[in-house]
C-alpha cells in the first residue's frame, strides 16, 4: 500500500461526518471525491473492516457533538453502530 499508512486514516465516525458536510450522498460520489478529504481511503470496507456497515448505514453514523438540526435537514436521523 502506498501513501498513507493505516494509522493515518480518519476515524470512521469522523469520515462519515466530513462526507455529510461535503454533501456526499452515495458511494459512487464518494469514490469520485474521496481525495478531497485528507485521511480518506478509496476502499472503506478494506480499511475499516467490521466497523464499516455498508454505505447506507455508514453515512448515517452519528458523531458526537454534530448539530442535530443539520442532520435532520439532510435526512439523517440518529443511527449508532
Amino acid at each position: 500500500m502506498r501513501g498513507l499508512k493505516t494509522l493515518d486514516y480518519l476515524d470512521i465516525q469522523e469520515l462519515a461526518k466530513i462526507c455529510r458536510q461535503k454533501g456526499i450522498k452515495n458511494h459512487t460520489e464518494y469514490l469520485k471525491r474521496y481525495k478531497e478529504i485528507p485521511g480518506a481511503t478509496s476502499n472503506i470496507a478494506r480499511i475499516y473492516g467490521d466497523k464499516y456497515p455498508g454505505w447506507n448505514r455508514f453515512i448515517r453514523i452519528e458523531c458526537e457533538g454534530e448539530d442535530p438540526e443539520f442532520l435532520r435537514k439532510i435526512g439523517i436521523f440518529h443511527t449508532k453502530i
